[in-house]
């Protein structure tokens, strides 16, 4: 019996642990520079910059959802964004992601959310087939840039 529940400060690991799977996964393990203490200092509490869903089958958890709100001017409507999905490989193709992905809607719908987004790793196919199964679209006219690093930190001075 899979059940989803918000995570908890108690949880920061289980979901640094996870975050540290999918990065393995994706062949990106250099890439993860994420932390229990992190995740501890910027979500699980009043102003977090994220949240997070688990899902449990029993003790263990098998997946995990992290994703923030935000606000399209364009859509003029509050949205989701997701920033990472992951479900344990054998626990994968059992219907746990999709019961992520809805309990996120759920919870976004709460809020007045109405409308969800998220990016897929180029070479992730399995994960493009799966969100493009259970209804979303890819949206070919927009790029993901991003400013970081060096770049972020003088663009000010």
């Amino acid at each position: 019996m899979i059940e989803i529940k918000p995570a908890t400060k108690r949880d920061a690991e289980t979901v640094h642990q996870m975050l540290q799977a999918l990065a393995s996964d994706l062949a990106k393990e250099d890439d993860y520079n994420g932390s229990a203490e992190k995740l501890l200092e910027f979500g699980f509490k009043d102003k977090s910059f994220f949240e997070a869903i688990i899902a449990w089958d029993g003790t263990v958890a098998v997946g995990v959802a992290l994703y923030f709100f935000e606000f399209s001017s364009w859509r003029g409507k509050p949205g989701v964004y997701i920033q990472d999905l992951f479900v344990s490989a054998n626990a994968r193709s059992s219907g746990i992601g999709r019961k992520l992905t809805a309990a996120v809607v759920a919870n976004a719908k709460k809020e007045g959310a109405s409308y969800m987004r998220l990016s897929v790793d180029n070479n992730n196919q399995k994960a493009a087939a799966f969100y493009k199964a259970i209804g979303f679209e890819i949206v070919d006219d927009e790029k993901i840039f991003i400013l970081q690093g060096d770049a972020f930190q003088t663009l000010i001075q």
